[in-house]
């Protein structure tokens, strides 16, 4: 997805969900399957075979099934979860969403209210993040505030993200060039930064980070592939209205 919308998590990305019916027998279950499982399903299917026949045992068609149909759903949450951030991982998230004014502290397993001594600069960022793939900029902004190490790419990035998307594009690219100060491979920031010039209707430095981002980590990249589009997408907006 690109990033002049919503951004990756580094995005409200949304969670596809699996609906199934009963099925009959092992066979109308892999039948039914996510593509991606059918192989791992006839795995199992396999493995069953192999031990009715080594220990003669058997089940019944209905206990064969619902074997069979809770693989499914166990292979389908492999292929249906969200997508997670760049650099993020499954425990960086929070486990819980916490009410106004709360955050999920990864020690103590339960929400704590925002001004809590117990938050680390983790917990902080990870509840910011989640706000800014809901929109929340304001509430993003306030907890990445309180980081205390504000010397980090990731929270000078999503201060600018944040800033800019709540309408302040010079004072988000003023964040995005702190985050770069500190790290110029954070690649994200230049694909934001880029982003922020086109806001302001300069393509030429667009560009220029288009072709930063492209020696960093060429052309395939998603930072690459996400500003390029922004970029032809001002382009053809730009002939639209000159015809």
């Amino acid at each position: 997805m690109t990033h002049g919308g919503l951004p990756r998590f580094d995005g409200n990305q949304q969670r596809r969900h699996a609906h199934w019916r009963w099925l009959a027998t092992p066979e109308d279950c892999i039948a039914e399957a996510p593509r991606p499982a059918v192989s791992a399903l006839l795995a199992i299917k396999m493995g069953y075979s192999l031990m009715t026949k080594r220990f003669s045992f058997t089940l019944t068609t209905l206990q064969a099934s619902a074997i069979v149909l809770v693989s499914v759903f166990a292979v389908a949450q492999l292929y249906t979860a969200p997508a997670l951030a760049a650099g993020s991982s499954s425990s960086s998230v929070p486990k819980k969403k916490c009410k106004k004014g709360y955050v999920w502290s990864k020690k103590r397993k339960k929400c704590v209210r925002k001004t809590s001594e117990l938050l680390t600069d983790d917990d902080l960022y990870w509840q910011a993040r989640a706000y800014v793939d809901d929109g929340k900029y304001k509430l993003a902004l306030d907890l990445l505030q309180r980081v205390k190490n504000q010397n980090q790419p990731r929270v000078l990035n999503y201060i600018g993200y944040s800033t800019r998307k709540l309408g302040n594009v010079d004072g988000g690219i003023t964040y995005y060039r702190k985050a770069l100060s500190l790290d110029p491979n954070y690649n994200v920031a230049r694909e934001y930064l880029g982003e922020g010039y086109l806001q302001k209707g300069d393509l030429g430095s667009a560009k220029q980070q288009l072709a930063e981002i492209a020696k960093r980590c060429g052309t395939s990249c998603e930072e690459y592939k996400d500003l390029a589009e922004e970029i032809a997408k001002y382009e053809a907006k730009g002939k639209a209205t000159s015809l």
